[in-house]
């Protein structure tokens, strides 16, 4: 299902530490960070708002803890839904 104004997020970190969640065309052109979280070990689910300007498209959310980079794939429809499928480390 496609996204519109936010995204739901759900991942399992490995490690402690600052963890950035940005979103990003596909061609990397176009970078907003989304939110930093101070993680521990464990599973997350988050509700990430999306900015009003964002167009419709395909995006990259990508989640950067302090040793590892995962991204997944989403579709944004006219700025309120978003289609999420698995995380995948980069």
């Amino acid at each position: 299902n496609p996204a519109r104004s936010f995204v739901t997020l759900s991942c399992l970190l490995s490690e402690h530490g600052e963890t950035e969640i940005s979103m990003t065309n596909i061609n990397g052109q176009y970078n907003v960070p989304l939110s930093t979280i101070n993680a521990v070990t464990g599973e997350y689910t988050l509700t990430l708002e999306l900015p009003e300007a964002l167009a419709s498209g395909t995006y990259f959310i990508i989640v950067r803890t302090p040793s590892e980079l995962f991204s997944t794939q989403c579709v944004v429809k006219n700025n309120t839904d978003i289609w999420l499928p698995q995380l995948r480390r980069r």
